[in-house]
């Protein structure tokens, strides 16, 4: 396949840009002017060419309702939350099924908006998104705040139960479709999705008796596996013996920078394996799950996780899951389905339709049938 980088890194995140243009993301040209300026693999070259790119695009408004709410969470904080409203002409029934949108690792509003939300509105969903501890909007309001890290409660930081973080997101969507009614919000057709470590946090809320349905995306079975892949063995060997705290002094200061957790030797406790004698995670499941993965790339290879996942939680809750593992960029074989966002949309919301009994109105789509036929 052609590359239009040598580093895979900055092809790979090329490709995380290029793939939002069929949902007014990007211009193609634009994007190809932009990577002219870029020297690879100079980060800086790479900021500097997008910051430009961006500071030339116009302000542009977009069909259909986007709220923005506050989600209150421990310590007095506030999770920022935006929830998007279907498009007038998507023409699906109300109540309006609402899917809830937690991000991942290093994810950020305006790219969640693409890769879930840009599809859902479309067909008639409203699409809540937020930022969790540890992350995007939360996370660098807390950076400008005099005192932090050294003084930041502990709920602050990411955390491996998000069902934690889920329940009040929940809450506050319970709260706020109450207070407004004519946004006929249906509570009763609440699904979660996620994508790489989101897809994780997802199953991690999929536990609430709230959410019906949940769709994760590319994510791991168990934090630790995935380290075990890829760091040297010395090291691993040596965390053994020492203990947490010898790992937490060796990368404390890289791991409150790029992980967001108080302490880096917490990642050890993001898995689905369970919690002390409680046994499987994935037990608390008990709506229906899509798990995907991808089998070009090799952060959470599909073998081990995605199949993991999928088989733990056939055996505990048969007939309830669907594997769908890709292979090829096109089809969503990357990471987290880069550049391939609109198989992404059309997986998710025919599975989604099934599962929520979604009866969509088939007129709807006839006029455009008919014009198709007539400019062919």
């Amino acid at each position: 396949m052609y590359t239009f980088f040598d580093s895979d890194f900055f092809h790979f995140e090329f490709l995380r840009v290029l793939g939002t243009a069929p949902f007014e993301g990007c211009e193609i040209g634009k994007c190809l002017e932009t990577i002219a300026c870029i020297k690879t693999p100079d980060a800086e070259s790479w900021f500097d060419a997008w910051r430009g790119f961006a500071l030339l695009a116009d302000p542009a408004g977009y069909g259909g309702e986007v709220l923005s709410l506050e989600v209150p969470y421990e310590h007095g904080l506030m999770l920022p939350a935006y929830l998007f409203m279907p498009l007038r002409e998507a023409g699906l029934t109300e109540p309006i099924p609402v899917v809830v949108n937690s991000g991942g690792f290093d994810s950020t509003q305006e790219e969640l908006y693409f890769y879930i939300a840009a599809g859902a509105r479309r067909r008639g969903y409203a699409v809540l998104t937020f930022d969790g501890p540890g992350q995007g909007i939360f996370h660098r309001r807390l950076d400008q705040r005099a005192g932090f890290p050294a003084q930041a409660p502990e709920g602050a930081y990411m955390r491996h139960d998000w069902e934690a973080v889920i329940r009040p997101v929940l809450d506050r969507l319970w709260t706020y479709s109450k207070a407004n009614q004519h946004l006929h919000l249906g509570l009763n057709r609440v699904s979660i999705f996620g994508e790489s470590m989101g897809a994780y946090f997802a199953l991690r809320g999929a536990g609430d008796p709230w959410i019906k349905a949940c769709i994760a995306m590319d994510g791991f079975y168990d934090m630790w596996d995935t380290a075990d892949s890829r760091i040297p063995p010395v090291f691993l060997k040596a965390w053994d013996r020492l203990g947490d705290r010898f790992f937490d002094r060796v990368i404390r200061s890289l791991g409150r920078v790029h992980f967001h957790t108080r302490r880096p030797g917490h990642f050890r406790s993001f898995s689905l394996r369970g919690d002390g004698e409680q046994g499987e995670y994935l037990a608390r499941v008990q709506c229906p799950v899509f798990v995907t993965g991808a089998a070009d790339w090799a952060y959470f290879p599909a073998q081990g996780n995605a199949t993991k996942i999928f088989e733990v939680f056939n055996q505990l809750h048969p007939e309830m899951a669907k594997l769908w593992v890709t292979k090829g960029v096109g089809s969503g074989g990357l990471q987290a389905k880069v550049a391939a966002i609109s198989v992404v949309h059309d997986k998710t919301f025919e599975w989604l339709d099934e599962v929520l009994i979604i009866d969509r109105k088939k007129e709807k789509s006839l006029p455009y049938l008919y014009l198709f036929v007539f400019l062919v």
